[in-house]
């Protein structure tokens, strides 16, 4: 599995494992939502900040393209075949 994280600044950081529960929580600020978005005929996972709008986080613009809606604050992009954990 690849995981990225993508800042709202658009810079995107290949984090290089699957991160834990622990390490996801400290990249997006907090607690964790699971999204599954489609990219062509793959299944992949974007990880966001489940209370980034009450938190008025940032609008991150390369996360929300992906996940076709509104998405704020940092986010992570995991693609493989595995569900995160």
């Amino acid at each position: 599995m690849s995981a990225q994280l993508i800042g709202v600044d658009d810079k995107v950081t290949d984090i290089g494992h699957e991160p834990t529960l622990k390490e996801a929580q400290a990249m997006v600020g907090g607690y964790v939502e699971v999204l599954l978005i489609h990219v062509g005929r793959k299944v992949e996972q974007l990880l966001f900040n489940e209370d980034g709008r009450r938190l008025e986080l940032e609008y991150n613009s390369a996360a929300s393209t992906l996940a076709r809606r509104s998405i704020v604050g940092p986010a992570i992009h995991l693609t493989g075949r595995e569900k995160w954990k």
